[in-house]
């Protein structure tokens, strides 16, 4: 559970899996926990020497696949990459990290048709998942189909109304098309519920004073 607890630091992540590997020299969470850790701090021939020995630890973990797929990107392979995210797809129809890789490779490969394709087919599948709606309208919003991103966006509050990113996703939406106020509405519900996060009360802060609501825009930087 601390592996798990720890991936989102870096510096302190490297720290544990060292720490467990120490005592575990092929442990496959350390290695893995290693190997993502190195790859976020760019040390991208580190994380290839840990990710290799965590995918020969635990051949089967889609986890380490996913891991070894953006080592992949790191080095500039896409079609390495895509064959290891295809692999996890396949092994795991639900992997939302391995469907948004694909559908972001088909972007960067200006291969439009393919990335719509690939979500609403998995849309079909599973159109009751909030995280899989979300990928969807970030995607809709980026092919510039705004209509089609709100209105998923919108699904996937309807379904989860306490998921906060929904509301921060349909406030992107808006805000892309200048539609301010709106923009700033679903921000300010975010913001209400989550007061310590700086990015969202810095992002509520510069909505406001977009619209020159500097007073408010002031209470909201002296609260972070």
């Amino acid at each position: 559970a601390r592996i798990h607890a720890a991936t989102g630091r870096a510096d302190l992540a490297l720290d544990l899996a060292d720490r467990v590997l120490q005592k575990e020299p092929q442990h496959p969470d350390a290695l893995l926990l290693r190997g993502r850790a190195l790859l976020r701090k760019k040390d991208v021939r580190a994380a290839e020497s840990a990710l290799t020995a965590a995918a020969a630890s635990a051949p089967d973990s889609t986890m380490v696949q996913l891991e070894m797929g953006r080592l992949q990107l790191a080095k500039g392979d896409r079609t390495a990459a895509r064959a290891t995210f295809e692999k996890v797809l396949t092994a795991d129809a639900t992997s939302i990290e391995a469907l948004a890789a694909l559908t972001r490779l088909d972007l960067v490969e200006k291969n439009r048709s393919q990335a719509r394709a690939r979500l609403e087919q998995a849309l079909a599948r599973r159109r009751d998942h909030a995280p899989l709606l979300l990928l969807a309208g970030a995607v809709y919003a980026e092919l510039g189909d705004y209509a089609a991103a709100e209105a998923i966006v919108r699904e996937a509050i309807e379904r989860e109304p306490n998921e906060m990113q929904a509301y921060v996703a349909l406030a992107r939406v808006f805000n892309v098309q200048g539609r301010l106020p709106e923009a700033t509405a679903e921000y300010a519900k975010v913001a209400a519920s989550q007061p310590t996060s700086v990015s969202i009360q810095t992002t509520y802060a510069q909505l406001l004073q977009m619209q020159q609501r500097t007073s408010e825009a002031k209470a909201v930087y002296q609260r972070i």
